[in-house]
């Protein structure tokens, strides 16, 4: 490193002083250019892309916040009232397995708690009516054993049931 640092310094004294000035002014030229490629012009690059790409960025952002009030909007007009369920009644359940043409086997009913075995029933029925007791009746599922049978769509279920307050 010494022995660079001792030529660099000999040539240096061999130059007159022209000489220097044009080494030095050179080598600020030079400075300035490497600043300029390596800092300067990304960032000057980089700018100038983002301002192209601002107003559809800001596009984009308003029809989000449409999307998002119209999402809240949506949710808050299909949000069911924290209201108490209406009363079960063993009428109102056979009646509501009637219309999707089930028939239970077996149906307790005590108060918030309902019990009810199905044999050879559509599944899909089965399952249609479960949602409309949930969304409708607040009832929920608490225990369920469905077993499949030879015929296409027809399970065996057993299943409990308890009303959400």
């Amino acid at each position: 490193m010494k022995q660079w640092k001792a030529r660099g310094m000999s040539f240096w004294r061999a130059r007159t002083q022209r000489e220097r000035s044009v080494l030095s002014i050179g080598l600020m030229l030079l400075l300035a250019v490497l600043v300029w490629l390596v800092l300067l012009d990304p960032a000057w690059q980089g700018r100038a892309q983002l301002q192209k790409e601002l107003p559809v960025l800001r596009e984009q952002r308003a029809q989000l916040q449409s999307m998002a009030r119209e999402v809240t909007k949506a949710a808050n007009s299909a949000a069911v009232p924290a209201s108490t369920p209406t009363p079960l009644s063993r009428q109102m359940l056979e009646s509501s397995l009637a219309q999707k043409s089930l028939r239970a086997q077996s149906l307790e009913h005590n108060g918030e708690l309902v019990r009810l075995k199905l044999s050879d029933a559509s599944f899909a029925a089965l399952v249609e009516w479960l949602g409309e007791m949930q969304n409708n009746r607040q009832l929920v599922v608490t225990d369920a054993n469905v077993v499949a049978t030879e015929k296409l769509d027809k399970v065996n279920a057993t299943l409990s049931l308890r009303q959400q307050k």
